[in-house]
């Protein structure tokens, strides 16, 4: 590193040439918890930014340098002045809102050569958050942007793009972005996904480095990599003054040659070779960049190996087998009575056989359905794999579920994929007045098109809402004349050239729409695929792997079906879903369908990011205004529990004190009526776990206890509701049974035989009445364990 801290301790000679140099302000931005306070904190030796489990900078805090310790509030005319740390710490817990300027002193090195600001989420439960952290980046000089492990996610995506527009005339090199593996070795995943929407934003290749906030040497080359940048703008800000002082170097030395005075001479001609030595060795640093930026390069290499790894931990501990009584037990008496019904020759002329034969059925054959919600990379399929103990589903930092998937029981290990007829694909994406072009939608239908053995029958453009029926080489025009319309600057196709551009800008929906551009494409496959799996065989379980996982297969798929013999599913069917906030939207409205029509529900929330902004919009997308459990304050329903579980996953990342205060949190925001913004909840089931411990069983056992009350909410929620209907059902056919007999036993009009025929039949009513009776007592009062 000699490069390095050559380049660095160079700036400080600048001076001498251009006097003191303006000190930049450094705003570093993310979504909350994504650990921009403790990047600070780390960087400048001290506790001082507020740092917690749960969001904790509810304004910008600009640091400057000084002798001491010193935390000013400005209000208008007001000024609070805080000397003790502890007291300034109090004073920011009572702060829920934005009040006034609040500058820290604070003697670090750093502090001499810049100014530093921690800046609120920008996605927060409250909105306004974002505009202060938008703010603070327009004043900023330089901006180091987090992003949590898992990567760009479509909250992120929209405040980047309102960055890229207001920085587009400043230099893109004063914008580094960093992904935070703070929360354990990444497999890459993410960095490569969030690396290529950020030059799909920026235009042009951005920095984006790994670094783990709570390791030293991370936080070394963090603050090795600002100090390299803070140098670098330093010489170009300096630049102007020491080319006004090379250009004077031939006449100073003119007049000096001129001075007869002996010691004035030897006095000025020793100034002048001072000058010369200086402009010298800042030349010879300036030409040292090169070099300076390998340095770095190496650093980066070794910073990533030590955060990305591939893979994870094989499933270990013992499968989760359900143990419930009660209903369940409920439900095998209620199968049998209707059974014995059903073969009860006695009854055939008085009982409804269809109707019995139809609830029979729809007993035997019933199962609760549970759906796993959030965002991607809040561990769902690592879940289900933990459920398992077996591991299946795809699972990385990055998104990696690319459609629904139903996890059902079978005796065998199989997945079922199953491609669909036709597809309709989004050309762009409107984020307000301007368009997005969806690239991988247009990449995937270029591929299809121009693959040999084309599996497309036929196409159809649509344009505002109207579709007609076109050929595939004017398609692949429509697709070319489209890229050309969102092509970006330097990567604008010229005339006459066929090379295509490769990124791609926003544009005007007005111009876009007066263009005639294709706004969908309506394509129809000579036949509906369905791939099968045997998932019991190594190689077999691999391709099914590559299959699900890869994005070139993304719109292909329609739906993952994959059964299991593991006991638990013999409960119900689980369904993993893509993530809610995925940059891709592909499956978002058939995936919302899939959920709402589910009867229990898993929310995956991160433990390191706990309930944002996006959160919440996602939640009022899926359940709506009218939704048990998820309303707007002064529309809280009754809500029996065991419908709802929130599960708080890599809950093994939190200090016990922290895991207390993250499930407190959410808590009271799901709870607190007087939360104006957000939501209200009554009696939310809040769970820690940790699926990747679970899966390899590490975690303690928080996940099996977690089944067992997940088990306690199918049955005793949708299962007591779905019992209890089925035995009012069958007392209603119990009771035209009786009407019928009644109405077959005129007085005076029977045999022997055929009385008591009846009476054998009435007395078989009766005892099935009773046991029913008994059957809905076990189910009301059931409490599975």
């Amino acid at each position: 590193m000699d490069y390095i801290r050559m380049f660095i301790e160079g700036q400080e000679r600048l001076e001498m040439f251009a006097g003191p140099l303006a000190r930049p302000r450094v705003a570093v931005l993310g979504a909350f918890n994504a650990g921009k306070s403790t990047l600070i904190n780390n960087l400048l030796g001290g506790e001082l930014s507020p740092v917690g489990a749960i969001p904790s900078t509810f304004q910008p805090l600009h640091f400057v340098h000084g002798v001491t310790f010193k935390a000013t509030v400005t209000r208008g005319r007001e000024r609070l002045v805080f000397r003790r740390r502890d007291d300034f710490h109090s004073f920011l817990d009572q702060l829920k809102a934005p009040d006034g300027r609040i500058t820290i002193e604070w003697p670090a090195p750093l502090l001499q050569k810049c100014s530093l600001v921690d800046t609120p989420g920008i996605d927060s439960f409250h909105g306004e958050y974002s505009g202060l952290a938008e703010q603070e980046a327009r004043e900023a000089d330089k901006v180091i942007y987090l992003f949590h492990q898992r990567g760009i996610e479509d909250f992120n995506r929209l405040f980047l793009y309102r960055l890229s527009s207001f920085w587009k005339k400043r230099n893109s090199s004063d914008l580094s972005f960093w992904l935070n593996c703070n929360l354990g070795l990444t497999d890459g995943s993410s960095l490569e996904l969030t690396r290529s929407a950020l030059r799909e934003i920026f235009l042009s290749q951005m920095k984006l480095y790994t670094i783990n906030t709570f390791k030293k040497d991370n936080i070394e080359f963090l603050r090795l990599f600002l100090e390299v940048e803070l140098a670098r703008a330093a010489y170009r800000q300096a630049s102007t003054a020491m080319q006004k002082s090379e250009a004077e170097l031939s006449q100073r030395i003119n007049k000096i040659v001129k001075i007869s005075n002996d010691s004035l001479f030897l006095s000025r001609f020793w100034e002048f070779q001072e000058t010369v030595s200086r402009i010298i060795e800042t030349r010879r640093i300036l030409h040292s960049l090169p070099s300076v930026v390998l340095e770095l390069e190496q650093l980066s290499d070794k910073i990533n190996s030590g955060n990305i790894k591939a893979g994870a931990g094989a499933p270990g501990g013992r499968a989760y087998r359900p143990g419930a009584a009660g209903i369940k037990e409920g439900r095998e008496d209620l199968l049998e009575l209707l059974d014995r019904l059903l073969q009860k020759k006695e009854l055939e002329s008085y009982l409804d056989k269809a109707k019995l034969n139809e609830l029979y059925n729809r007993v035997a054959g019933k199962r609760f359905t549970v759906a796993a919600a959030g965002g991607f990379s809040t561990g769902k399929s690592t879940f289900f794999n933990a459920l398992l103990k077996d591991d299946l589903l795809p699972r990385a930092d990055g998104p990696t579920t690319p459609c629904v998937t139903r996890i059902t029981y079978g005796p065998q290990k199989r997945a079922v994929v199953h491609q669909p007829l036709q597809v309709t694909l989004k050309m762009y994406d409107l984020v307000g007045n301007m368009a997005s072009l969806r690239r991988e939608e247009a990449a995937a239908l270029e591929s299809w098109l121009l693959a040999a053995g084309s599996p497309v029958a036929f196409l159809e453009a649509g344009s505002g809402g109207c579709f007609r029926r076109v050929e595939g080489r004017e398609m692949i025009e429509k697709i070319k004349r489209l890229k050309e319309l969102f092509a970006a600057g330097s990567f604008a196709r010229t005339k006459g050239s066929p090379v295509l551009p490769a990124a791609f800008k926003p544009v005007p929906l007005k111009g876009l729409k007066a263009s005639g551009a294709v706004e969908e494409v309506r394509v129809t496959f000579k036949d509906a695929g369905m791939i099968e799996f045997d998932l019991s065989r190594p190689p077999e379980l691999d391709r099914f792997r590559r299959l699900a996982k890869g994005h070139e297969n993304f719109f292909r798929i329609d739906l993952i079906e994959i059964q299991h013999p593991a006991e638990y599913l013999k409960l119900a069917e689980f369904i993993d879903t893509p993530g809610l906030d995925w940059i891709q939207k592909h499956h978002y409205g058939k995936t919302r369908q899939y959920i709402q029509q589910c009867d229990v529900y898993l929310i995956f929330l991160n433990a390191r990011h706990i309930l944002n902004n996006m959160d919440k919009e996602h939640f009022e997308a899926l359940f709506g205004r009218e939704a048990r459990g998820f309303t707007k304050m002064g529309e809280i329903p009754e809500l029996r529990a065991g419908k709802y579980f929130f599960l708080i996953n890599f809950a093994d990342v939190l200090s016990p004190a922290q895991q207390e205060a993250v499930a407190n949190f959410v808590r009271r925001k799901l709870a607190s009526p007087s939360a104006a913004e957000g939501f209200t909840f009554t009696n939310p089931g809040v769970f820690l776990i940790s699926a990747l411990k679970g899966l390899t069983g590490e975690d303690g056992g928080l996940l099996g206890a977690f089944l067992k009350r997940l088990e306690e909410g199918i049955l005793g929620y949708s299962g007591r509701a779905f019992y209890l209907a089925a035995v009012e059902e069958l007392f209603l056919i119990l009771k035209d049974a009786f009407k019928v007999i009644r109405d077959n036993f005129p007085a005076g009009t029977l045999s022997f035989e055929q009385k008591k025929h009846l009476h054998a039949a009435q007395d078989f009513l009766r005892q099935s009445s009773r046991r029913l009776k008994e059957i809905r007592s076990t189910v009301y009062f059931s409490r599975p364990p």
